[in-house]
């Protein structure tokens, strides 16, 4: 653990300079190839509860321990199968009433679909998301039919404190995770 400040500072771009030169000595190749900061990425009243870094592996292909097989205790290890990766661009269709033909929607992102799906559903998006509805792809005529609505904060304490779990719905989902193998 350390204080935030200088020290943190430095002791965060140690590990990350360390992790980005580190070479895998089976591959003979770096494994991580971007490490970024949790500011770079994350944003709002709970940003601080992110991880300090966060890491892209080198070579697409890669799995980092965790996002695969179950069983391992090495940063890097052979699979017996492929169980899905993150990529930095993915792939969007849309379709329906409103929605243009053949558009190319730019400089989209993952967060934005949140705040475009609460939009189609004819709901306010929360002043405080993170993202924007994708109102690109719709023609001009719905969006006058169907503005964009921005709602008050979603994160406010009374909104937070009425999700919280019961101690019975905590026992549920720790037994859920623990049956699916994330907990022991």
């Amino acid at each position: 653990m350390v204080d935030p400040g200088r020290d943190y500072e430095r002791t965060r771009e140690e590990i990350a300079d360390a992790l980005l030169s580190y070479v895998d000595p089976d591959l003979g190749r770096p494994l991580v190839g971007r490490c970024m900061l949790r500011e770079e990425i994350y944003s709002g009243p709970r940003a601080s509860e992110a991880p300090d870094l966060l890491l892209l592996p080198g070579d697409p292909s890669d799995i980092f321990y965790g996002l695969s097989d179950f069983g391992s205790n090495r940063i890097w290890d052979d699979t017996y199968r492929y169980s899905g990766m993150h990529r930095d661009h993915g792939l969007l269709i849309a379709a329906g009433p409103g929605v243009k033909q053949g558009v190319v929607v730019q400089d989209a992102s993952i967060v934005d679909l949140a705040p475009t799906v609460l939009h189609w559903m004819g709901c306010e998006v929360p002043a405080d998301m993170d993202g924007r509805p994708l109102t690109s792809m719709l023609g001009a005529e719905h969006l006058a039919a169907n503005p964009v609505r921005v709602g008050d904060r979603s994160s406010d304490g009374a909104a937070r404190a009425a999700r919280e779990y019961t101690l019975d719905e905590e026992r549920e989902i720790m037994e859920r995770l623990r049956d699916l193998g994330y907990l022991s």
